[in-house]
């Protein structure tokens, strides 16, 4: 067992990234141009947190994870976060403004949310799928995940327990949020939030802080020699043959896939992670059985895995040569498996202990079209990104879709277009999977059967037609045709 840390989790949003990313994809049927500022952006700031104790865990969509480990007086280094923050603003406005390549997208509009707490770091490693990952485990990253998806454009929205640790000049920069406290705490009863302009917060450290002001003509610099080695019309756009592999990926060798995205994330999991982490190494043992199994049904389907984000993951299934079974089938298969395995871990006593006497539950979502894929970032640093309409959707169907009624089932949603890939699958069992949904709505099909529910509707017809087949062959008499 790693040991436990104290430290601030905090988030960087680019809060207006799918509407960018909607409209090239609907002008170029690609992401060149959205792809190339990401890549600029997220590099510049993993190079600008070289220098502090501040570390990158990931880029997730649209937000860049980092935390850094402190004690309440390490002052430095929740100074540097805030810096951080900041220089993420900065940077925002000077790359996409000062730079050729970006002159058409629009102006990236940043939003930021930040916690203090105790956490762990687990790296998940699974031989088989040659997958190796560090995520962070604890209440911070959840609460200030939290804080980010609500707070405003141009904003930095932190807990009490990070506004209690500033100094006095800084935290003039903040006031008591009341809406937003109100907001969060439908999930989060002591969530006390603080926000300040990001603008304002800039210039504090522009005008006070010869360290931050003095890195300021760097990063631009570097933001614009990063963005001048890679031209446009290197990117490559390449469809896939073989299984995709993300090793293989970069800002200059990109894959456009028609497949199926899919997320899926463990309800209300996050919840069980006490904010003083008294219970962390409960949960890290609990968190690593969740990864390892959710990650096995992927691999068991030929999916293509994508990312773990705390206990969701997200994986692509598409075609590819010799695959034993189509890609449609598959990406449905694993999603009843899925279901499967849930009702499974609520009978293991590591995650009985951690959670209680409360069963898991997982939202599933799914979603069919264009899917764009690379990787991006610092050689030594780059995090796996899939983007576009397809995966905005499947997301929205786990997170907004999948469960969301009453009793909170673990259900699998998946949209109209997805479901109606099933009608041209070459699978026997098509027929079958799609008996297992209903409609919710104009745009969604849902199920909360799992893989061994389906099966047993599938050996059961094909029982019944053997039977049937059985039955032809014998009534036939040797001497009927003489």
């Amino acid at each position: 067992m790693k040991k436990m840390f104290s430290g601030l989790h905090f988030y960087v949003n680019i809060n207006n990234l799918d509407s960018i990313l909607k409209k090239e994809e609907r002008e170029t049927d690609f992401l060149k141009k959205a792809f190339h500022q990401m890549d600029t952006f997220v590099s510049t700031m993993e190079y600008y947190v070289e220098s502090t104790n501040v570390k990158v865990e990931k880029l997730t969509g649209s937000r860049l994870h980092f935390y850094v480990p402190c004690t309440v007086e390490d002052r430095d280094d929740i100074l540097d976060a805030l810096r951080v923050v900041a220089m993420a603003y900065h940077l925002a406005g000077y790359i996409s403004t000062n730079i050729g390549k970006y002159k058409n997208v629009a102006n990236y509009r940043i939003g930021s949310g930040m916690d203090y707490g105790d956490y762990t770091e687990f790296e998940f490693s699974d031989k088989e799928s040659e997958i190796e990952e560090l995520t962070t485990i604890g209440s911070p990253a959840n609460r200030a995940a939290k804080l980010q998806t609500n707070t405003e454009d141009g904003r930095l929205s932190v807990s009490k327990e990070v506004y209690d640790l500033l100094p006095d000049d800084c935290s003039d920069l903040f006031l008591e949020n009341e809406d937003l406290s109100l907001l969060v705490k439908k999930k989060y009863a002591d969530l006390r939030v603080y926000s300040c302009s990001l603008r304002e917060l800039h210039e504090f450290f522009a005008d006070e802080d010869s360290r931050y002001s003095d890195s300021i003509s760097e990063m631009e610099d570097w933001a614009f020699e990063r963005a001048q080695k890679t031209n446009l019309g290197d990117i490559q756009e390449n469809g896939v043959r073989k299984l995709l592999d993300f090793n293989d990926l970069s800002l200059r060798n990109c894959k456009t896939l028609d497949g199926i995205m899919l997320f899926a994330d463990i309800r209300g999991f996050t919840k069980k992670f006490d904010p003083d982490g008294s219970n962390l190494p409960e949960m890290k043992q609990a968190t690593q059985i969740i990864l390892s199994q959710m990650n096995k049904c992927v691999h068991a389907d030929d999916g293509v895995h994508v990312q773990f984000q705390g206990d969701r993951i997200s994986a692509i299934f598409h075609k590819f040569d010799g695959e034993k079974a189509d890609y449609v089938f598959r990406a449905f298969r694993c999603a009843f498996r899925l279901i499967d395995m849930v009702k499974e871990l609520n009978k293991n006593e590591v995650i009985i202990e951690a959670i209680g006497d409360q069963k898991l539950k997982i939202g599933i979502g799914m979603a069919s079209g264009d899917i764009f894929a690379t990787r991006l970032g610092k050689r030594n640093v780059k995090d796996n990104v899939a983007m576009g309409e397809t995966v905005k959707e499947a997301d929205y169907a786990e997170d907004e879709v999948a469960g969301n009624q009453i009793g909170m089932a673990s259900e699998i949603a998946a949209t109209k277009g997805c479901y109606g890939l099933l009608d041209d699958s070459d699978s026997k069992e098509a027929a079958h999977i799609k008996s297992a949904f209903t409609t919710r709505g104009e745009r969604f099909y849902v199920s909360r059967l799992g893989w061994e529910d389906v099966a047993k509707k599938i050996d059961a017809t094909r029982q019944e037609d053997n039977h049937k087949e059985a039955s032809r062959r014998t009534s036939v008499k040797p001497w009927g045709s003489l």
